[in-house]
């Protein structure tokens, strides 16, 4: 079962073959500088962020993350919180090819109930790849893979394995204001002596990315999540912050919040802090050098 779930993963990423275009406007269209990160919101309900979408255009970059997620149901007096640091980053092969990897080093959680307990140890690595299959007239669309491997130290009786391939969309419509979405499908399987107790839903995300300033943009998003957990695994709107702070480092600091579904979560956030160091750009030369601090 494991080997099969895992060639299917390699199996989608084969098929996103490149399509010749003639235009990057949607990746390269300049506003923010460099500093700023662009797509989805990079804030996860799941482990190995598994089902996170992808930006649809590939750049190089290093990062550092930490993610908090709380669960708090009064009536049965119970809590759940968990954070994760996250250290992970990307390669642009070429301008329409990237791999990437995330490795949570450190993970925390505890267990708030009539029984409390704690427990820290390393998390899930994940690795991935993305692949343009167009880019003009504003618009970009890629194929995204990501493979969770059970590498957690805190798993005790299964260890999942899981895996997504959706596709992503960049469209820049204005100056100021662009569109990213996803569509996506996410699965697991649980690695031990009983059954794999398999699972797959569909990941719908939808947002807009707002440049008021050249070094600050804010990000609207609303996510929907269907089959995971339940027929509706969450309703979740989202809201980010992105500063440019030098020429190629910025920060990110975003939030979601499920407000419909299986989802027990009360909220999840994250803070990121990322320098880029490759990527395909437009814009002159003079304008990277400026510093985009406010």
């Amino acid at each position: 079962m494991a080997r099969a779930f895992t060639l299917l993963w390699v199996l989608g990423l084969v098929v996103c073959v490149p399509v010749t275009a003639t235009a990057q406007e949607a990746c390269d269209s300049g506003r923010g500088g460099p500093a700023l990160a662009t797509g989805p919101l990079q804030v996860s309900l799941l482990g190995g962020q598994l089902g996170l979408p992808r930006r649809a255009c590939p750049r190089s970059e290093a990062f550092i993350t930490g993610d908090l997620s709380l669960v708090a149901e009064l009536a049965e007096f119970y809590g759940n919180i968990r954070s994760n640091a996250i250290v992970g980053g990307s390669w642009a092969i070429t301008e329409r090819t990237e791999v990437f990897a995330t490795f949570e080093a450190f993970r925390f959680q505890t267990v708030i109930s009539s029984i409390s307990a704690k427990s820290f140890g390393t998390g899930y690595l994940s690795l991935g790849a993305l692949q343009q299959i167009y880019s003009g007239e504003g618009v970009s669309l890629a194929f995204a893979g990501r493979l969770v491997l059970p590498s957690s130290t805190l798993d005790q009786n299964s260890k999942p394995l899981a895996m997504d391939l959706g596709l992503n969309l960049a469209w820049v419509g204005h100056e100021v204001v662009s569109l990213h979405a996803a569509l996506a499908f996410a699965g697991s399987i649980g690695i031990s002596n009983g059954p794999a107790v398999p699972r797959g839903g569909v990941r719908l995300m939808v947002g807009l990315d707002i440049h008021p300033l050249r070094w600050l943009a804010i990000v609207i998003e609303l996510h929907t999540a269907f089959g995971y957990r339940g027929v509706l695994d969450l309703v979740a709107p989202g809201v980010g912050f992105r500063f440019a702070i030098r020429q190629h480092v910025g920060i990110e600091l975003g939030a979601i919040v499920p407000v419909a579904g299986e989802e027990r979560a009360l909220v999840a956030g994250a803070l990121q802090l990322s320098w880029r160091f490759g990527g395909p750009t437009s814009h002159s030369q003079d304008q990277d050098d400026e510093e985009p601090t406010p």
